[in-house]
C-alpha cells in the first residue's frame, strides 16, 4: 500500500474545485493507496523526469511522482489542462 502525500499548491487546488470535479478527484487519490497505476485512469509516464506520472480526470490534470523505497506517492498539483502545460 502507498501512503499519499498533498503538496500545500495541491491541496489548496483541491479544496477550490467544483464538488463533482472535486469527488471524482478524490476517489482517484483514494485509489492511489493500492497502486501508484491504476488501470483505469488514463495515466502516462512524464518525459524527462524519474518516477513522475501525469493522470487525466475530466478537464484536470494531477501530477505526482512515486517513491518506491518509502511507498509513498507525492502528488505536486493539481491543474486544469490549460495551465498545467
Amino acid at each position: 500500500m502507498f501512503e499519499i502525500f498533498l503538496t500545500h499548491r495541491a491541496e489548496k487546488a483541491l479544496k477550490s474545485l467544483d464538488v463533482k470535479v472535486k469527488g471524482r478527484i478524490e476517489t482517484a487519490l483514494d485509489d492511489f493507496a493500492y497502486t501508484y497505476f491504476p488501470k483505469k485512469y488514463d495515466i502516462k509516464k512524464l518525459k524527462g523526469v524519474k518516477s513522475t506520472y501525469m493522470i487525466r480526470i475530466m478537464n484536470y490534470r494531477i501530477i505526482y511522482s512515486v517513491d518506491f523505497k518509502k511507498s509513498s506517492i507525492f502528488v505536486s498539483s493539481i491543474t486544469q489542462r490549460k495551465r498545467a502545460y
